[in-house]
């Protein structure tokens, strides 16, 4: 293998991912949930402009969001009103269909498919969508 330099990695990396995303602030604006779904809506009140001159709400966001909500949705259906201790992902699977370049209203909706007790803790299984399939996907968890 050749190894690569720093500076000929950073004239090919994304801007981005080289700390443009530290610039990013996502807001929660709403949440709305019952037994078998919880829905966030958000906004973006700062964020980093790419190259196109159009911002791209990211998969990195996307996942962030939608661990939270799948712990949160699983604690709400539980009873329990302070996070109890640890929480961790399983698995994550997304499929991005088209971009999302809003920064109002984007609407993230998880729909539960199971959630059991195991002899680790309760284990959280969800489907996801973003803005109408633009993401979609599904994830797991584990609360212990």
């Amino acid at each position: 293998m050749e190894k690569l330099d720093n500076i000929s990695f950073e004239k090919m990396a994304s801007p981005y991912l080289m700390g443009g995303y530290k610039t990013d602030c996502v807001n929660v604006d709403d949440i709305l949930y019952d037994e078998n779904s919880i829905i966030a809506i958000l906004s973006i009140s700062d964020y980093f402009m790419p190259s196109d001159g159009r911002y791209h709400f990211t998969a990195f966001h996307t996942q962030l969001i939608v661990s939270q909500l799948q712990m949160i949705h699983m604690y709400l259906l539980q009873g329990i009103d302070k996070k109890p201790g640890e929480a961790y992902m399983r698995d994550f699977t997304m499929k991005l269909t088209h971009q999302i370049n809003k920064t109002k209203g984007i609407k993230i909706q998880l729909t539960r498919k199971k959630i059991r007790e195991t002899g680790k803790g309760t284990y959280m299984k969800y489907d996801f969508d973003v803005e109408n399939g633009s993401f979609s996907g599904n994830c797991s968890g584990l609360q212990l």
